[in-house]
C-alpha cells in the first residue's frame, strides 16, 4: 500500500511542477530491453539469478505517459536444488509513467512507474503453486534521449500473483518519433 502512496505522490509533484523548457524528444518509443532478475522466497532457493530480454513500447507525450512491456525471463536451477529445470517466465505489462527532467532541455529523466502484468511460468511457482497470474509491477530509473534515440536503465519488480516478488535491473536501447 505504501507503494501506491508513493507512486501517487511522484505523479503529484511531477504534474504541479512548473513546466520544463521541452526538448525534442520522442514522444512515442520502441526499445529493446535486457538485464537480470531475481526472485525471492522459495524461488529464490530453488532457481538462480536469470537473464531477461524484451521489448517496450511507449507514448509519452510530456511528463505523463503509458508504456507496454513483453518480457521473457529464464532462471536456472541454483545449484543443490531438486529441480535440475529452468523456470521461464513470460510476462505482458501496462504501466502509466511519470518522468521527471533532471536537465533543462530534458535530455536526462528520472521516471517512476506503476502499473500491472499478465504472467505466465514453465513450471508451479510456490507457495500457490500458479503457473498464471495478474499482479502489480513497476519500475524507478532514468533515460537519457538524443534526438530520436532513448537509452535508458531501471530497476523493475513485479510479484508473481500472491507469491515471491520477482526484482531486477534492466538497460534499454529504443529509438522514437516525435
Amino acid at each position: 500500500m505504501r507503494r501506491v502512496w508513493l507512486a501517487g505522490l511522484a505523479l503529484v509533484g511531477a504534474l504541479a511542477a512548473p513546466a520544463v523548457a521541452r526538448a525534442d524528444a520522442p514522444i512515442g518509443r520502441v526499445a529493446l530491453l535486457a538485464g537480470l532478475r531475481a526472485t525471492s522466497g522459495e524461488l529464490g532457493e530453488r532457481f538462480d539469478l536469470g537473464g531477461t530480454i524484451g521489448v517496450e513500447a511507449g507514448y509519452i507525450p510530456d511528463r505523463v505517459g503509458v508504456v507496454w512491456t513483453v518480457l521473457f525471463t529464464r532462471h536456472w536451477a541454483a545449484e543443490g536444488a531438486p529441480l535440475d529445470d529452468a523456470l521461464d517466465l513470460t510476462e505482458l505489462g501496462a504501466a502509466l509513467r511519470v518522468r521527471v527532467p533532471l536537465t533543462v532541455g530534458e535530455e536526462l529523466a528520472a521516471f517512476i512507474q506503476a502499473g500491472g502484468e499478465l504472467g505466465r511460468a514453465s513450471l508451479p511457482v510456490p507457495p500457490t503453486g500458479v503457473r498464471s497470474w495478474v499482479a502489480p509491477a513497476g519500475a524507478l530509473g532514468i533515460e537519457w534521449t538524443q534526438g530520436d534515440y532513448v537509452l535508458g536503465a531501471a530497476a523493475r519488480f513485479a510479484a508473481i500473483g500472491d507469491g515471491p516478488l520477482v526484482t531486477g535491473v534492466m538497460l534499454s536501447v529504443g529509438a522514437g518519433s516525435r
